[in-house]
């Protein structure tokens, strides 16, 4: 989208890196050092990258809630529903001008988005892609501490999971995945026990998963494959 390309194995490098990093790094910094990383490498400007992420989690956050949304309709019918989405829908207008109308260099950047763009819906559609994975993985996760969960609850909960990635604090989102959850329980109907066992299920595979990563990554890397160890200066 910014029109800079990387291969296949330096995408993978990064994004192995950029995982372990926005695990155990404070404030889910994960993205941050992916743009740390192209700025110093491919001269990918940062408000660049930033205006890319940003689409991509508008994306994401319109696919999550449209599933929740779907699943409030369902549960308690359309009622107030519509209301509530023109009043969200306002605020986000309001806060998104003002936010643009305070930056010329943001208002630059969205300016170049053309909706006619291949790329623009490449990311919608790797939004998607990656939701439908995380769903698949917190399915499989569910099946073992509650098998009689459906596929439609496993969707429910997943995006309600989702949507802890913005405001998380903590590594891992732990605590803040945990509480969007538990309240969007009325929603997906799966029992607490059953939340807190696919959990822990989900923290044990991911952090050994990561270890594991990291060990493939050092072994493999040297500073002509990723220059990870100079961005860390940075």
């Amino acid at each position: 989208f910014v029109k800079h390309r990387l291969n296949y194995s330096e995408n993978l490098l990064l994004t192995g890196y950029s995982s372990i990093v926005n695990f155990f790094g404070p404030l889910q910094s994960g993205p941050g050092f992916r743009a740390l990383y192209l700025k110093k490498r491919h001269d990918v400007k940062l408000r660049e990258f930033f205006v890319t992420l940003l689409i991509f989690y508008i994306f994401f956050a319109i696919i999550n809630g449209g599933i929740l949304l779907f699943a409030v309709i369902d549960k308690f019918g359309s009622g107030n529903v519509y209301g509530l989405i023109g009043v969200g829908i306002l605020g986000l207008g309001i806060g998104t001008r003002i936010m643009i109308a305070r930056s010329a260099k943001l208002r630059d950047a969205i300016s170049r988005i053309k909706l006619n763009d291949p790329q623009l819906w490449k990311m919608g559609f790797g939004a998607l892609i990656s939701i439908l994975i995380t769903g698949l993985i917190y399915y499989t996760e569910l099946l073992q501490v509650a098998p009689a969960t459906t596929a439609y609850q496993a969707m429910i909960y997943t995006a309600a999971a989702n949507f802890a990635l913005f405001v998380a604090l903590t590594p891992g989102a732990i605590g803040f995945r945990e509480s969007f959850i538990l309240l969007s329980q009325q929603l997906h109907g799966i029992e607490a026990n059953a939340i807190i066992g696919a959990n822990v299920i989900d923290r044990a595979f991911y952090v050994v998963f990561l270890l594991v990563l990291f060990i493939i990554l050092v072994t493999y890397n040297s500073k002509r494959h990723l220059s990870v160890f100079d961005i860390k200066k940075e």
